[in-house]
């Protein structure tokens, strides 16, 4: 069962997503961005679901990826987001993420993402 972290401010959509992957058969955690270090920390995923652009947090995004790439080498990380500057874009795909995806989110899409990195990092 792969491990999946949902890191996103926005709990209705959180706990949405987690139901989503969980019937799927995913592990699911979910945090808002305060308590994503300490849950990838203790966790370790194989995927991250990440909103790196909290309206009010004043958290760096790039930062926040660096920190957690370092924290889970081996996590395959997505972006999602309704940032769509195309620069913010490109930082965050330079900085290891593996795609970026823009709210609202195709579920079946992420989804599809999420199983050809796994399938293709076995």
């Amino acid at each position: 069962m792969a491990r999946l972290v949902i890191v996103d401010d926005q709990t209705p959509l959180a706990a949405v997503l987690a139901q989503f992957f969980s019937q799927r058969g995913f592990s699911v955690q979910t945090a808002g961005l305060e308590a994503a270090l300490s849950l990838v920390r203790a966790h370790q995923p194989d995927v991250l679901l990440l909103d790196p652009y909290p309206g009010s947090s004043g958290l760096d995004g790039a930062e926040l990826l660096r920190t957690l790439k370092a924290l889970c080498p081996k996590a395959v990380i997505f972006i999602i987001s309704a940032e769509i500057r195309d620069e913010k874009k490109a930082t965050m795909l330079e900085l290891g993420a593996k795609r970026y995806f823009e709210k609202p989110l195709s579920m079946r899409e992420v989804l599809q993402a999420i199983h050809d990195n796994l399938s293709a990092e076995a």
